[in-house]
């Protein structure tokens, strides 16, 4: 049996269109937990009597790990898969997630828009994942690899997932908008040499909302990815280095337009941002440090002033993309059936 487990906050027409794309999969033997993660709409009314449907209700928030954690803990299948209450699968999605995971640990897929997706003239599909979707990378060889699966499409053996878990807590999270327990997992799987796949016809649809294909919400999203990336332990002693790209990347930028005369790809600028958030985690939990019998192993003053004046240069960065791209129109949608186009 596979059990799907379906996070929700507040959401709850979209959640019901997603259980019901989960039930035209026609695949007879599965189960739904939905996760309420404190919901407010009627989530809980709505769902607590639904045949082949479970619910578990927090009545105050949790963070996103611990409430897969419990979608776990009640799952009854020996397969777990994983989407988000926004997400529409693919009719096909729970027969090939059985099949994949005959040979396989884990598998992740590809998330493609749901709906109208119609990003502004200076969007990236390289920035996909800032909004939940796959980026081109997830169509190639390093998929799975350096281009890692979501929550909102992924599954596991349920034993390996037991075993594993989402890490709860990580230090620095809470109130997050991007914690990456999801990349936190996928990582600790293969280092643990589990057999994971990335399967690109594995698919689900995502709803992207218009005020997300905004600068300033991928400016938040991004210095949020960069903080939980470090809190999650992912830096691996880059800081320096990355301290370094933040603060020679606006000058690259800045000398490229003036010599092109045109603005930069959003990834140029989108990346800087996310690294910045990297290099403010290590600042954040060092001066912590000094407070602490690990104030040997602290930045020094000088250090943590090159980080902050760092994050100041990319705001100044950020303003100048802002003021260039601000009067961007809307560019047309990808044709159907371009996986470039429909990619996170």
């Amino acid at each position: 049996m596979i059990s799907v487990v379906v996070l929700t906050h507040n959401r709850l027409p979209f959640l019901r269109d997603c259980v019901e794309s989960i039930r035209a999969n026609g695949y007879a033997d599965h189960e739904i937990v939905v996760v309420d993660n404190a919901s407010t709409d009627g989530t809980a009314e709505a769902f607590r009597r639904v045949p082949g449907v479970r619910l578990l209700r927090f009545d105050r928030d949790r963070d996103l790990a611990a409430c897969r954690n419990a979608g776990i803990d009640a799952a009854r299948g020996d397969i777990i898969a994983f989407t988000d209450d926004d997400c529409a699968v693919e009719k096909d999605w729970l027969s090939r997630i059985e099949a994949d995971l005959r040979d396989h640990d884990a598998v992740g897929g590809v998330a493609r828009p749901l709906g109208d997706f119609s990003p502004p003239r200076w969007w990236d599909d390289e920035i996909n994942w800032l909004v939940g979707l796959s980026v081109p990378g997830h169509y190639g060889p390093r998929a799975g690899e350096i281009y890692l699966p979501a929550s909102l499409n992924l599954a596991y053996r349920a034993p390996v997932l037991r075993a594993l878990g989402f890490r709860e807590g990580a230090p620095g999270l809470a109130g997050r908008n991007m914690t990456r327990e999801d990349s936190d997992l996928w990582i600790r799987t293969r280092a643990g040499g589990h057999r994971t796949l990335f399967d690109p016809a594995l698919v689900v649809y995502h709803r992207v909302p218009p005020e997300r294909l905004t600068v300033s919400f991928c400016v938040r999203r991004a210095f949020s990815d960069g903080f939980a990336a470090y809190h999650r332990g992912e830096a691996a002693g880059a800081l320096r280095r990355a301290a370094a790209y933040v603060l020679a990347q606006p000058f690259r930028l800045a000398a490229r337009a003036l010599r092109s005369g045109g603005p930069p790809r959003a990834i140029e600028w989108v990346w800087p941002i996310r690294q910045a958030g990297l290099v403010w985690g290590g600042v954040v939990s060092r001066v912590a440090a000094r407070t602490s019998p690990a104030r040997d192993a602290a930045w020094t003053l000088a250090e943590i002033l090159g980080a902050l004046w760092a994050l100041l240069r990319e705001a100044a960065l950020l303003s100048i993309a802002w003021s260039v791209l601000r009067t961007g129109a809307p560019r047309s949608a990808p044709a159907a059936g371009d996986d470039r186009g429909q990619t996170e």
